[in-house]
């Protein structure tokens, strides 16, 4: 049975870029008649934007990264929420003492809502009509006046966040993605785990690296397919950090499958820096070792060893700086149960890991006969002693 994902075409997104900057800030002139204004008008106003020389869909995704950073503000010292709660039972007091034929006539005037007002929050009166509209409903995202930017909002920037928001668009309607990290690895899989997306090992052969990630998209699943989708796309601002990468993403299109690239290098806005260390322990080790010694090389979050379907991330890799064969592996445990170290070593040992060095805190007892002969055994306190480190590697 043939695969409907093998042999489809490639395609490499058309990002935006300065050579869209004239039309962007003619599209900047248009917010900028808004301001004071409800969101409400301004997205009725885009319903048909003028033309701007460009396809529409570039237009409507150029429009919303600038929605979602323009300034934008609801009423000041007001709580609409209890606005309306106190307004409702000044109605519902109003109908009840009102007869049959009264209820129709019943009505909420400026001075009803003036009363109300002043009931849920001590402020001035004297409101018109246009107050009263603005306050019954301010706590509404579309209700929203916007606001002149306190500093012009910067294109290029505007650029990158419309690049990164095509790309989450093409991940909501993805059936799969594959994806293959080299470097802050870890942090990309603490993002996977963290959201609970559906991931596994899988060989690839148009992939230089033997396995890469393969991760199911919301089109494979039956429902939460939006909020599984803002989970998938969670991982951009985390991937973007990395200094190599490369994301498959695969769509079912009306013209077939296809398949868009998505490489390190390629304009998509970063989000918050990564942390380097899951640990202080790991961050001083590194500090004091690196200080230590100029004959061995340490490098944090070496490539990532597979292990059936999953993958095991080694914290540090030695390599001597002047007979590269010369090589170990170290992996720091910090307080867990041993049932977890004793997983833990299951997996390495399952990954076949020759000449490892496994730092391990006192409070565990770790097992030394369970252990392979050739790996080293290192019991720290508080933090692990580099020269114990340096000690059992120059054996």
């Amino acid at each position: 049975m043939n695969n409907p994902w093998q042999n489809i075409p490639s395609i490499f997104p058309n990002y935006f870029n300065e050579t869209d900057i004239p039309w962007i800030n003619r599209l900047f002139k248009d917010f900028e008649k808004f301001i004071g204004k409800s969101r409400r008008e301004l997205q009725n106003y885009f319903r048909s934007p003028p033309s701007y020389g460009v396809p529409e869909l570039k237009v409507k995704i150029i429009f919303q990264t600038i929605d979602d950073m323009w300034p934008k503000q609801g009423t000041q010292n007001i709580d609409a929420r209890q606005l309306r709660l106190e307004l409702f039972k000044k109605m519902a007091q109003a109908m009840t003492n009102a007869t049959s034929n009264e209820v129709d006539q019943v009505e909420c005037d400026s001075r009803t809502i003036a009363t109300a007002i002043k009931r849920a929050h001590e402020i001035e009166e004297g409101l018109n009509n246009g107050d009263i509209d603005l306050l019954m409903f301010s706590d509404f995202p579309f209700e929203q006046r916007l606001q002149s930017p306190t500093a012009p909002l910067n294109v290029r920037e505007i650029i990158l966040n419309a690049n990164q928001s095509y790309i989450r668009s093409l991940l909501a309607r993805s059936r799969f993605i594959t994806l293959s990290v080299d470097g802050h690895a870890r942090a990309v899989i603490r993002q996977i785990k963290l959201k609970k997306l559906l991931v596994s090992a899988q060989k690839a052969r148009d992939y230089e690296e033997n396995y890469i990630l393969m991760i199911s998209g919301p089109l494979s699943l039956f429902r939460q397919t939006r909020m599984y989708a803002r989970s998938l796309s969670s991982l951009l601002p985390v991937l973007a950090w990395s200094p190599k990468f490369e994301l498959k993403i695969y769509c079912p299109t009306p013209r077939g499958n296809q398949r868009y690239i998505i490489r390190s290098g390629d304009p998509i806005f970063p989000g918050t820096t990564p942390r380097e260390f899951d640990s202080k322990v790991e961050a001083t080790f590194c500090k004091q070792f690196s200080r230590l010694t100029q004959n061995w090389n340490l490098l944090r979050e070496p490539a990532p060893i597979a292990v059936g379907n999953s993958w095991i991330f080694p914290d540090f890799k030695l390599t001597h700086t002047r007979d590269p064969s010369r090589q170990w592996l170290l992996e720091i445990v910090g307080y867990w149960t041993p049932e977890y170290l004793q997983k833990k070593i299951a997996r390495l040992k399952q990954a076949k890991i020759s000449n490892l060095i496994l730092c391990v805190d006192q409070t565990l007892g770790v097992d030394k006969p369970d252990l392979p002969q050739n790996w080293v055994v290192i019991p720290y306190k508080k933090r692990v002693n580099p020269k114990d480190v340096l000690a059992a590697i120059q054996l």
